[in-house]
């Protein structure tokens, strides 16, 4: 018996499950209660609280009464409990959607429909200032802000936080990893996924202060003491897909909906807050063009001064520090007659002093000793200086810095700052003196002053011209490589050669005699 009803059992239940309608599974975050808010593109709702018995759904357009007025649209609902937001019937009809029997007037509101926005943005925990587009130092802690009117969704009936939220945070490294979690230290992560909202305007993490040690660390390092973060610029968004919106509701390209259900990225540079300088040349002859070349965080703004120059005149004859030449690329000045917001910075270790007490006040109010530096999109920048007739002969020190301003707020470029940065180098301005002498001559040396810029930056030549060959001194002479040839005889005899010579003549003319004589 059991072989003659089994088959026939199976394609009864198959049947049931045909006719039956087939909901969606609640999630927590697809159940909405009567007047409650739906979004645009939502998927698989369970809208059976908001419907109670009504079958159609009716939306009425400005200046028409749900009480007295025939609706503008009227809508089947189908199955209550697997409700589709679809953006081609609710996109240019948002707000209140009511039950309808069929005649004025409409029945209960059953729910609202809203059109999602996306926002989010970079925050330094340092300062609780947004650095999106912006740089910070590798070590900063950062956090991200969201705001979006999705945050309702936290009040639908069975939400529960630790396990619904609707909301992804990426992070895409310079590299293109996406990340998925941050180190906040070396034992902890935080989950980027499944963030919670529920308001209009959260925060990842809590904001300061005081909880600067918390959030995305972007100075961690590995055992070996290698940056998990390197420097670079890295790109954060948010997104969603609230019940299949990021699929269903496309712009009109049918891309990812931006500002939407995707937040507009925010690129953030991290980058290691260091900074290096070097001298082009660290010996210069008076009168002559030298090179600094900084190197740091791309696009970094840094205050550049001659340090401990405050004591100079910067007028009286050689009482001046180097200047710098103006029209730089890169290079900002104070204007001569204020304001000085560069000039106004208080330095570190200077005890309160401004970079413009630390110049001398002439000539133009010591703004062509210092400027405010802007590094490059590569990270470097090379500033020139230049010297002349009245720079003073000695050791200066060119310094580089960036650092939280003072209690004058000076300059405001600095005011997310919470750390200094600082470098600097040594340069010698000689007189100008040359020395013409050949080996052992301790003839005294001739001396010039060097006419200002009369020399370009890559020579150290004095500008006054110098004969193309000097006449030899007698060692050069003694030692040239080709010796001076005497002549193997000489057309003067000496005494001693005459005597020897009339000695043989003697001798042979004797000789000659015997023999004639014995023959």
């Amino acid at each position: 018996m059991n072989s003659q009803f089994g088959p026939a059992l199976i394609a009864l239940f198959a049947v049931i499950l045909l006719v039956i309608p087939v909901s969606a599974v609640n999630t927590g975050i697809n159940i909405i209660g009567q007047g409650g808010e739906v979004f645009i593109g939502e998927e698989g709702l369970d809208i059976t609280r908001c419907t109670v018995n009504a079958t159609r759904l009716a939306w009425f357009g400005s200046g028409t009464s749900p009480s007295v007025d025939v609706p503008d649209y009227i809508l089947d609902i189908g199955d209550p409990g697997s409700f589709y937001v679809s953006p081609s019937i609710f996109t240019d009809r948002k707000g209140l959607w009511y039950q309808w029997s069929g005649s004025p007037p409409a029945g209960s509101p059953a729910f609202n429909v809203i059109d999602p926005f996306l926002e989010t943005g970079i925050i330094s925990q340092g300062t609780g200032n947004t650095v999106s587009y912006g740089d910070v130092p590798q070590g900063d802690f950062l956090n991200f802000y969201i705001s979006s009117n999705m945050g309702t969704v936290s009040a639908r009936p069975g939400y529960d936080p630790s396990k619904d939220g609707i909301f992804s945070i990426k992070v895409t490294s310079p590299d293109g990893i996406i990340y998925t979690a941050l180190y906040q230290n070396s034992t902890y992560t935080i989950p980027l996924t499944g963030v919670s909202v529920n308001s209009t305007y959260v925060t990842w993490m809590p904001s300061p202060p005081p909880y600067n040690e918390m959030g995305w660390n972007t100075g961690i390092t590995d055992p070996s003491g290698t940056l998990l973060y390197k420097p670079g610029i890295y790109e954060v968004t948010v997104e969603t897909d609230l019940n299949g919106m990021k699929d269903n509701y496309r712009d009109p390209d049918r891309m990812e909906y931006m500002g939407k259900t995707v937040a507009y990225p925010q690129p953030v540079t991290i980058g290691s807050d260091t900074i290096s300088i070097t001298v082009s040349k660290t010996s210069v002859v008076r009168g002559n063009q030298f090179s600094v070349t900084l190197m740091g965080m791309p696009g970094t703004v840094y205050i550049v001064w001659v340090e401990n120059t405050g004591h100079m005149t910067g007028g009286l004859p050689q009482d001046q520090p180097p200047t710098l030449l103006p029209s730089q690329s890169g290079l900002r000045s104070d204007p001569a007659s204020g304001p000085y917001q560069f000039g106004g910075y208080q330095f570190q270790g200077g005890g309160g002093r401004t970079v413009q007490e630390d110049v001398p006040s002439s000539p133009a109010n010591g703004t062509i000793y210092y400027g405010r530096v802007s590094l490059s999109t590569t990270g470097s920048r090379t500033i020139q200086w230049q010297t002349n007739s009245g720079t003073k002969d000695r050791i200066y020190t060119i310094r580089v810095e960036r650092g939280p301003p003072g209690p004058n707020g000076l300059p405001d470029i600095f005011s997310t700052l919470t750390k200094y940065s600082t470098a600097e180098v040594d340069v010698v301005i000689e007189k100008g003196a040359v020395t013409i002498s050949a080996e052992g001559d301790q003839s005294s040396p001739v001396s010039w002053e060097v006419a200002p810029d009369a020399v370009s930056e890559t020579t150290s030549v004095p500008a006054t011209s110098l004969p193309t060959t000097l006449p030899p001194t007698p060692q050069e002479i003694t030692n040239s490589p080709s010796p001076t040839q005497f002549p193997a005889t000489s057309p003067i005899p000496s005494p001693a050669i005459g005597l020897d010579f009339w000695l043989a003549l003697t001798g042979i003319v004797v000789v000659a005699f015997l023999v004639i004589h014995r023959s």
